[in-house]
């Protein structure tokens, strides 16, 4: 506790929110202002961002005066400083946090402040960018990863509109992170109970990733445990029927039946493969539904991309690269005989075409020259299914 370089200051906002000075968690208690503690925490997600004083006069107190605001304002600031310095230990020099310059204030990063939401988030990075050179070191940077995420971001602020885009930015990130992470702990270490401990955590945040399903299925199975293998799956398509009257997707189903043949063996367990997920056209059509009403709450952006195709005789070659062009969490159906869609979920224009791109180079020139692709993003004033329908027969005519 002597060490100067010691007298740090720690933000933990995944989960229970904590702040911990020198090393030592304060007591929610020593905080006698609340909206000190707000302040405190939107700052932390800003993370040294420098934020003007009528953004947080609008945050804490945007029905009053704006000269009462803003003496409230530096009287909460006041409480902030004062609470941070009262609970730094004695023998160690006190430290402003929290910097004010021409009206803006900002948390000081350049030193000894540090934020799990950070942390976490720069480790999923690291643990991606290192999968394919180094798949040794994403799962042991991907697990340092999960090891930061303690639940939601702001769990007690469930209704701080504020904190929402980055609520559901960590909650993806942590999904997807799960979902590597499990992948590289069964084909790496064999360590099918780990991933499976992985996947049950990560699908309490989001029960419909048909992927985690999956894992976790071959994982139990790997383990010897079928029953509880087959529970799962019918656990989660008794869930998908019942909520969005879908069914699970074909993988998913073959997955199943090998289950039940009692191949269970690691190395012959049916694995979760890449590419979009294969459907048929009035589950395409159900899920489209879905997600329409999606985009009336959430600010996610998906693009319908359709290929109409010069008659069926390419159709062999099309999917394939398809497939191979778009993600796991992207939708692939064949709508008719010369028609293929494509939700690109989690995607702007650009994305689209960066996906086309993929299509066009997998297929070569002379058969994308005779596809026709069409692109729209999706938006809560569009009729999905209308849209769709619409392009049908206008793409169609092109032949």
């Amino acid at each position: 506790m002597g060490n100067p370089a010691a007298c740090s200051l720690r933000l933990e906002l995944l989960g229970p929110f904590q702040v911990k000075v020198a090393g030592e968690t304060l007591p929610m208690e020593c905080w006698k202002s609340r909206k000190a503690l707000l302040l405190l925490k939107y700052l932390a997600t800003r993370y040294g961002e420098k934020t003007p004083s009528d953004i947080l006069i609008d945050l804490l107190w945007p029905d009053y005066e704006f000269e009462v605001s803003m003496h409230n304002l530096h009287t909460t600031m006041y409480f902030l400083r004062r609470t941070l310095k009262d609970q730094t230990p004695r023998n160690l020099p006190c430290t402003d946090w929290v910097l004010f310059s021409n009206g803006l204030y900002w948390l000081d990063t350049t030193g000894s402040v540090s934020v799990d939401v950070q942390d976490f988030l720069r480790l999923c990075l690291e643990s991606e960018g290192a999968e394919q050179l180094d798949p040794d070191k994403s799962l042991e940077i991907g697990l340092r990863g999960l090891k930061l995420w303690r639940g939601e971001f702001l769990a007690e602020d469930p209704y701080a509109d504020w904190a929402e885009r980055t609520r559901h930015e960590c909650r993806n990130t942590y999904v997807e992170l799960a979902l590597r992470i499990s992948g590289l702990m069964i084909k790496l270490k064999g360590d099918h109970k780990g991933a499976a401990t992985i996947c049950r955590a990560a699908l309490e945040k989001d029960p419909y990733r048909e992927e985690l399903h999956q894992l976790l299925m071959g994982s139990l199975a790997a383990m010897g445990r079928l029953p509880e293998a087959i529970f799962q799956y019918n656990a989660y398509s008794k869930m998908l029927w019942d909520e969005l009257e879908l069914e699970p997707n074909p993988e998913t189903k073959a997955l199943l039946e090998e289950i039940k043949g009692n191949r269970n063996s690691p190395t012959s367990m049916h694995t979760v493969g890449s590419g979009g997920m294969i459907c048929e056209p009035q589950v395409f059509r159900s899920i489209l539904a879905v997600e329409q009403r999606r985009l009336e709450r959430t600010d996610r952006p998906m693009v319908l991309l359709t290929i109409a195709l010069d008659g069926s005789r390419h159709l062999r070659d099309i999917f394939p690269a398809v497939i191979r062009s778009t993600r796991k969490s992207d939708i692939v159906s064949q709508w008719s005989q010369g028609l293929l869609t494509v939700l690109l979920s989690e995607t702007d224009q650009k994305g689209a075409s960066l996906v086309e791109e993929r299509i066009r180079s997998k297929l070569g020139y002379d058969i994308a020259s005779r596809c026709s692709f069409h692109s729209q993003l999706l938006s809560p004033e569009v009729e999905v299914l209308n849209t769709l329908d619409n392009m049908v027969p206008a793409q169609m005519a092109s032949y």
